[in-house]
């Protein structure tokens, strides 16, 4: 019984530490305990392996990296998106088609050093073109 006990103190205290550790990335100790209660109530209900919810996250993270990688390539270039919308042209930059903002913002597809970038209004929300960075 005392055995029991150790084990169950014993996963506590590594579930705090990787809290701790992993605090800005995952959320917090109270997230990454519900994810791994979650993953374990999977594994045992379905008598999975760990490889297939490591194969599956896999799985999930490609859908979304290709998704967002195919929705970045249906945006207008920016010269399409001056000779699509040629009143949205402005001396110092580019207004939203939406709104007529020109409160607008780059971002990165996947990080903030990516090439591959795109222009969102900042007051509507609505992305406007991509362009890339050589």
């Amino acid at each position: 019984m005392l055995h029991y006990h150790l084990e169950v103190i014993g996963l506590i205290l590594m579930l705090a530490l990787f809290g701790l550790v992993f605090n800005p990335f995952f959320g917090g100790c109270l997230v990454l305990l519900s994810l791994l209660i979650i993953i374990m109530s999977v594994m045992v209900f379905f008598s999975f392996n760990l490889i297939w919810i490591i194969m599956l996250g896999a799985v999930f993270y490609i859908y979304g990296w290709g998704h967002k990688y195919y929705k970045w390539l249906r945006l207008p270039l920016l010269k399409e998106y001056i000779e699509l919308f040629p009143s949205c042209k402005l001396v110092d930059g580019v207004a939203c088609k939406y709104c007529n903002s020109s409160n607008t913002i780059h971002l990165g597809l996947f990080n903030q050093n990516s090439r591959w970038r795109y222009c969102l209004c900042k007051s509507c929300g609505q992305l406007l073109y991509r362009f890339t960075i050589i």
